[in-house]
């Protein structure tokens, strides 16, 4: 049994046995805490959890689906759009301006192959921009 493990049967109100985790806390700080004396703290902080998390979980994306459902204009209508189409709204402009970027994990746009149809909606909002 290894911490997610721990975590989640804390978090359904079960304490793991013992024989269980024992081999795993040998070489886990964090985890034998959870389970000193009588795994008290395991048992509260898992209560914590249920009783603050799904609440607030539950107010904070609904209060972020109303925010997405009330806008409008051109970012609503790009959202609305499959994943490639937007990233394509982005990388057509920029590849005018340089080449071959590199992107954030290293890869460079040009080593990236999508599909024949992956920018099939995209379409250049203005003329390329003239670099002298």
């Amino acid at each position: 049994m290894d911490c997610p493990q721990i975590r989640d049967a804390f978090l359904n109100g079960v304490a793991p046995a013992e024989e269980q985790v024992k081999p795993h806390l040998a070489g886990c700080s964090q985890c034998r805490e959870l389970f000193e004396q009588g795994a008290e703290l395991g048992r509260n902080l898992a209560a914590q959890t249920r009783v603050v998390l799904p609440a607030a979980a539950d107010d904070f994306f609904a209060e972020i689906e109303g925010k997405l459902a009330r806008e409008t204009g051109p970012r609503a209508w790009l959202r609305s759009r499959p994943s490639l189409l937007r990233l394509s709204f982005v990388l057509l402009p920029l590849l005018d301006l340089v080449p071959d970027p590199v992107l954030p994990g290293g890869e460079r746009v040009a080593e990236i192959r999508l599909g024949a149809d992956a920018a099939s909606g995209a379409r250049p909002f203005a003329p390329p921009l003239a670099i002298p």
